[in-house]
C-alpha cells in the first residue's frame, strides 16, 4: 500500500497518462538499445571485436521492432503531450510508504506518525549523487557500462551503509575517502531519467526510507517540449511535508528539452519536540555551459526559490533545524572558467564544507569528475584499489579531470590524462 500524491487531481488523467506511458516507454526503450548497438565505450574501442554481434544481430533485429513499435510510440506521445496541456499537472509524485521498522517494531504510517516522531535528536546525513539512470543510448553517450547490470548495482551500494567514524582534527584524504558508504537520512540524486528506474529505486529504498518524491519535472511545449523532466528524485527517512519544483529560466540548445531546476522540501524531522522542520533543497544546473553565464543564473534562481519557499511555508510556532542545498552544480571552486560561480551570493548564506573561500579547496577536497577515456580502466574494478588512486595527489590526475577548467565544452568529455 502506497500513500501521497500523483502527478493529475483526478483518476481519468492519471489512467491515461498509464496509457501514453505504456505506448511510449517499449518504443523509446527499443530505439535506445538500437542506437547503442553502434556506440562504443573506450574498452569496446579498444576491443572492437566484442560489437560485433551488436553491428549485425541486435542491430538489425532491434532497428526492425523499432520500427513496428513506432506507431504506438507516436500515439503514445501524441496522447501525452494533449495531457500535460489539457489538465493540471504537478510536478513531481509524492509517495509515503508504510513500513514496519523492524529493528525497533516501530510502525511508520505517513507524516502524523512517522519516523520523525520515533528517532532521537542526532545529526542530519545528506547524500548527493549524479547516478545517470537513463536510456541506454544515454548511457553509452556518457561512456556508462550497460545500464541494467548497473542500475540494480547503484540501489544496492546505496543501502550497504555502514556507521563512520568522525575525526573532525584530521584534514587527510586518508581519513575522508572511504570504501563504506556512511548512513543517510536523506537522499537528493540527479540523472534518474526514466520513471521505471524511479520506481526501481523506491522498490530497494523503501526498506529504509518510506518517502519519496520522483518524476519530477515541468512538462509543456514552451518548457522542455514535453521531453525530459528534470531527473531529480529524493527520498528521506523523515516526512515529506510540503515541496515544490521551478524549472530554470536560463537554459540553451538541448538543455530546452530538459526540465533543469530546483527542487525545494520541507520535511518534519519531530522529536525531542514538536514542530522542528528542515529544509531541503535538489538541484541540477546544466552541463557544458561553454562561456555563458547559465550555471550563475541557474544557481541565483535556486538560491531565490530555495528562500522565497522557506518564507512561504515556515510556520510562526515552527523551529528550522537546519537548511541544506544539494545536487550537481556542474562547476568547481577552483578552475578559472568557474571564477564566477565560485563567489556567488548564495556563499553568503551556505557553507560549502569542502572549500576554504573562492579558488582555494580544504586540503582533503576530491574532485569527482572522471575522465570518460579512463573510466574503463582495470584498476577502477575495487573500490578498495580506486580509493587508493583518489588519495594519491599525482596518481589521481589520471583518473580525475585537473581544476583547471577555463571553458566547459564537450572537449571535456574527450580529455586525455597528463602525459
Amino acid at each position: 500500500m502506497t500513500l501521497g500524491a500523483g502527478r493529475y487531481q483526478s483518476s481519468l488523467p492519471g489512467l491515461l497518462d498509464n496509457i501514453a506511458f505504456v505506448l511510449t516507454y517499449p518504443w523509446l526503450t527499443i530505439a535506445s538499445l538500437f542506437l547503442s548497438c553502434y556506440q562504443s565505450t573506450p574498452w569496446e574501442v579498444q576491443h572492437p571485436q566484442s560489437k560485433l554481434t551488436h553491428y549485425f544481430v541486435y542491430g538489425p533485429v532491434l532497428g526492425l521492432l523499432a520500427l513496428a513499435f513506432a506507431p504506438l510510440g507516436l500515439l503514445g506521445c501524441i496522447l501525452h503531450i494533449f495531457l500535460c496541456h489539457a489538465f493540471v499537472c504537478n510536478k513531481y509524485i509524492h509517495m509515503t510508504v508504510p513500513k514496519k521498522l523492524e529493528a525497533n517494531g516501530f510502525d511508520v504510517g505517513g507524516p502524523d506518525t512517522g519516523l520523525a516522531n520515533l528517532l532521537p535528536s542526532r545529526k542530519f546525513t545528506f547524500c548527493s549523487a549524479n547516478l545517470l539512470l537513463a536510456p541506454e543510448c544515454v548511457g553509452r553517450f556518457n561512456k556508462n557500462k550497460f545500464v541494467y547490470t548497473r542500475g540494480p548495482e547503484v540501489a544496492r551500494r546505496l543501502l550497504w551503509q555502514q556507521s563512520l567514524c568522525e575525526n573532525s582534527a584530521s584534514l587527510s584524504k586518508e581519513d575522508h575517502v572511504s570504501v563504506v558508504f556512511p548512513e543517510v537520512d536523506f537522499f537528493c540524486l540527479q540523472e534518474v531519467w526514466e520513471r521505471v528506474w524511479a520506481l526501481f529505486l523506491i522498490k530497494e529504498l523503501m526498506q529504509k526510507y518510506p518517502h519519496f518524491l520522483y518524476d519530477i519535472g515541468e512538462n509543456k511545449l514552451g518548457v522542455n517540449g514535453c521531453m525530459a523532466g528534470s531527473g531529480l528524485f529524493f527520498a528521506s527517512k523523515y516526512p515529506i511535508l510540503k515541496a515544490t519544483f521551478e524549472t530554470f529560466n536560463c537554459r540553451k540548445g538541448w538543455a530546452k528539452c530538459i526540465s533543469y531546476g530546483v527542487l525545494c522540501v520541507k520535511v518534519d524531522v519531530g522529536a525531542p519536540r514538536q514542530n522542528r522542520v528542515g529544509y531541503i533543497a535538489n538541484l541540477h544546473t546544466q552541463a557544458y555551459q561553454d562561456q555563458e553565464p547559465i550555471i550563475y543564473q541557474e544557481l541565483q534562481q535556486a538560491h531565490t526559490a530555495f528562500e522565497r519557499f522557506r518564507q512561504e511555508t515556515l510556520g510562526s510556532d515552527e523551529e528550522s533545524v537546519f537548511q541544506m542545498m544539494c545536487g550537481d552544480f556542474n562547476y568547481d571552486n577552483m578552475s578559472p572558467g568557474d571564477a564566477m560561480n565560485q563567489s556567488h551570493p548564495m556563499f553568503e548564506d551556505y557553507e560549502d564544507f569542502c572549500r576554504v573561500g573562492p579558488g582555494t579547496d580544504k586540503p582533503w577536497t576530491v574532485g569527482t569528475e572522471m575522465r570518460q577515456v579512463m573510466m574503463f580502466d582495470d584498476r577502477l574494478n575495487s573500490p578498495r584499489s580506486f580509493r587508493r588512486i583518489l588519495i594519491d595527489d599525482v596518481e589521481r590526475r589520471r583518473f580525475v579531470l585537473d581544476a583547471d577548467v577555463v571553458s566547459q565544452t564537450l572537449e571535456l568529455a574527450r580529455s586525455p590524462p597528463p602525459a
